[in-house]
């Protein structure tokens, strides 16, 4: 009979003998994997950057050799594009034009350090405009209408307060106890995502839900949920890849072991799993409550729900479906879109005032003249000095590097000069330079100043319709130069603009008022005599994310002081 004890007792006799001789061998075995995995690694990434074959920086070429080249052979500018990668052109408003040889991408080069890449989803390959694409025009219609609603409005502001109370100023005090350095950016990008993801749904502030304490449960899932979606944390992590964590926290030196498994791939496979399990079930509790109670929802889900019910016809009092489907659908997409630029522009402003004291305190002067205990939108509206360094932020650090892509159409489009670009090119335009159009802005297009707002009204052209947009680029294009108007726009222009930008900068005055009425931003460590205009003639201290959202690259880091 085999003895198991026995065995047990030699080995353990074998081990005693020949420790040294054993842990000498398990450190080379380790030594070997571990080589192995970094070159591994060194391997992957050395195949990513030759896969990609990084671009070559954009050329500026003038539009008069444009057009010479281009009258030769219209299909030598594709050519050379597919060789380059890009190609970049003066066009309307002196904008850069960046024209991509593949039919369904546009690679943006604005610089070695501006790289974004746009995906075309509404045009088929050869420019035709798809089913979806059609689509999206309709949902764009509708949420532009939307927009117009100012009980929108307000509802988000509601929610942007109660966060404001219940976690932003809790981490500026935080701050200012340790006396220590504030990143802007991550404060902000959690902010808007926990505000955004709240109101989309149509959901309460969690902070003014009293006393409980399932709903207030309920609505701190769905805020970790979507900032698990947005990769702002790995959270919601099961399995294997939870005791990797407690592994890192627990074991001295761990953080620098590559654990095998791919922590990371389990999280994301296991935690946004559960993340999307968790807003898919809100999205079946809103369609339940409407069925069962004829409940809405507030916020943007409840306004969409209103607009899709009058439109049904006569009779028919629900939504298929596939009309609910469509609904979360929007929703997703607006969480999504609406996001990005609410933390990208919210942390530059403050950034940038934290580099001007002058501006700063003359913000905060407006400021001391409102009594009431919140900033509402009325009340932003009448500070000027807010509304032109908001827009001079904007202007020099707008939150996309580039407007939405476009398609010419089948006929070509005709540009001046006599040069047209083939049909079902895609087009670009890069803001960064266009808003730095030294005709349209004037020499000191590069400067930060704020007052060449004072005096100036802009408005949004969301609610513009194809026909007004094809108008105004007729006028613009019998102009001998750019000008101011027909070269601002921040969230690009026409009947596809972004539809919520009235919104967006409403919500951002108030965020940025609440904070500069009861704190005193101030230069870093170190950066104290570095003024506003250094900050930004440059963009040294920027890159853009992918997707082509500006960020700073340090995260804005700021002090914060208490006013009294």
């Amino acid at each position: 009979m085999f003895d198991i004890a026995s065995l047990v007792t030699k080995g353990v006799t074998y081990v005693k003998t020949n420790l040294l001789a054993l842990v000498l061998m398990g450190g080379i075995v380790l030594f070997i994997w571990w080589k192995q995995l970094i070159a591994g690694q060194a391997d992957s990434i050395v195949c990513v950057k030759d896969d990609k074959k990084t671009p070559a920086p954009a050329q500026q070429v003038t539009l008069a050799a444009l057009t010479r080249r281009a009258l030769v052979s219209p299909s030598v500018l594709l050519k050379e594009a597919a060789s380059l990668g890009t190609y970049h052109v003066k066009w309307l408003f002196a904008a850069p034009l960046v024209v991509a040889s593949d039919p369904n991408t546009v690679n943006v080069v604005l610089s070695d350090k501006f790289i974004a890449n746009r995906v075309v989803v509404n045009h088929t390959a050869k420019g035709v405009m798809a089913t979806n694409g059609e689509t999206h025009a309709k949902q764009h219609s509708l949420l532009v209408s939307i927009f117009q609603d100012p009980s929108l409005t307000a509802s988000l502001i509601d929610h942007l307060h109660a966060r404001l109370a219940s976690e932003t100023f809790p981490e500026f005090n935080e701050a200012i106890a340790q006396k220590d350095t504030l990143d802007l950016c991550p404060v902000f990008e959690e902010l808007w995502v926990d505000v955004i993801s709240l109101w989309v749904l149509g959901l309460d502030a969690t902070g003014t839900v009293a006393n409980a304490k399932e709903e207030i449960e309920r609505r701190e899932k769905v805020v970790e949920a979507r900032r698990c979606l947005a990769n702002l944390t790995f959270v919601l992590p099961t399995g294997i890849a939870w005791y990797f964590d407690i592994i890192r926290n627990y074991v001295q030196y761990s953080e620098y072991l590559m654990l095998p498994g791919s922590r990371d791939y389990l999280v994301r496979r296991n935690g946004k799993t559960k993340a999307r399990n968790i807003i898919n079930f809100e999205y079946g509790t809103m369609a339940k409550e409407f069925r069962e109670s004829g409940k809405k929802r507030g916020g943007l889900a409840g306004k969409l729900l209103d607009a899709k019910l009058a439109a049904l016809p006569e009779g028919q009092t629900d939504l298929s479906d596939a009309e609910w489907e469509d609904l979360f659908e929007q929703l997703e997409a607006v969480q999504t879109a609406a996001q990005s630029p609410l933390y990208s522009l919210t942390p530059h402003i403050l950034y940038l005032l934290a580099h001007s004291p002058t501006h700063q305190k003359q913000i905060y002067q407006e400021l001391s003249k409102v009594t009431a205990k919140q900033i509402t939108k009325t009340h932003v509206q009448s500070l000027p000095s807010l509304t032109s360094f908001t827009l001079e932020t904007l202007r020099l650090l707008p939150p996309f590097v580039t407007t939405y892509n476009r398609v010419s159409p089948e006929n070509a489009y005709r540009l001046p000069g006599q040069w047209m670009l083939p049909k079902s090119t895609h087009i670009v335009v890069d803001l960064l330079s266009t808003l730095r159009n030294t005709t349209a802005f004037g020499e000191g297009a590069s400067a930060f100043q704020p007052e060449r707002f004072n005096g100036r009204k802009y408005t949004p052209t969301t609610a513009e319709t194809p026909a007004e947009t094809s108008h105004r680029v007729k006028d613009a294009l019998k102009l001998s130069a750019p000008v101011f108007e027909t070269t601002y726009y921040p969230f690009s222009a026409g009947p596809f603009a972004c539809p919520g930008q009235q919104i967006a900068l409403d919500v951002v005055k108030v965020c940025v008022a609440e904070i500069v009425r009861r704190y005193e931003v101030v230069a870093g460590k170190g950066r104290e005599g570095v003024d506003v205009g250094a900050v930004v003639k440059g963009m040294e201290e920027f890159g853009s994310e992918q997707g082509g959202v500006l960020r700073h690259l340090e995260g804005c880091p700021v002090l914060i002081k208490k006013r009294k």
